[in-house]
């Protein structure tokens, strides 16, 4: 099973059988921008085969501007099931959600979110891919996408995710999930998570 988030959306060689849809814009102020942004987003998902048979979960209330946009403005096609979920919390640290109707924990980075949603899927192995960590490249977007892109000058520089505490919020997780004989694990044995939680391997 596969599951991502964020912009992952641009990727062109692995069926999806899941997204997580939470902020899709961070530096736009203007309603207009955000709305291209948001059309850009959708029309990416509807146009790449490897979104054709997607479950999306998108987040719902006051503070989901994305989730919000996006079904309000019918952006996407009616042929995906969608699912809205709401946020318990967020930035502080708390231990995973165990009801999917309370709400997906956020902590310091949408990974979290995603972590805990396939938490509540039942998964026993949870493999983070593509989770490095270690710079901030792999977080670039094409130069017309406006509304999420790096402001950081130097790529090399860790990412703020990472300075953020999401390496000891999950590696906290993996304790909890270890005693109810599950396990989270990272791809990438450069991963900066790989110092903390095992490199799976196939």
């Amino acid at each position: 099973n596969t599951l991502s988030f964020n912009w992952f959306i641009y990727q062109s060689f692995i069926n999806i059988d899941f997204h997580l849809i939470r902020g899709t814009f961070y530096h736009v102020k203007k309603w207009d921008d955000a709305l291209k942004v948001n059309q850009l987003y959708s029309d990416i998902i509807s146009s790449n085969k490897f979104y054709s048979d997607t479950n999306f979960f998108i987040q719902e209330g006051k503070t989901a501007l994305a989730g919000n946009m996006i079904l309000g403005e019918k952006m996407l096609p009616h042929k995906y099931n969608i699912s809205r979920f709401k946020t318990k919390s967020r930035v502080i640290h708390e231990n995973p959600s165990e009801n999917f109707y309370d709400g997906l924990v956020h902590g310091a980075s949408t990974l979290v979110d995603t972590i805990n949603l396939a938490i509540l899927g039942g998964w026993k192995k949870i493999v983070l891919v593509g989770v490095d960590l270690y710079d901030t490249s792999y977080f670039w977007l094409k130069k017309n996408n406006i509304g999420h892109y790096t402001r950081n000058d130097n790529p090399k520089k860790i990412h703020s995710t990472a300075q953020n505490g999401v390496i000891e919020h999950i590696t906290k997780w993996n304790e909890i999930l270890k005693k109810q004989k599950k396990e989270i694990f990272v791809y990438n044995k450069y991963s900066l998570l790989a110092k903390n939680i095992k490199v799976f391997k196939l």
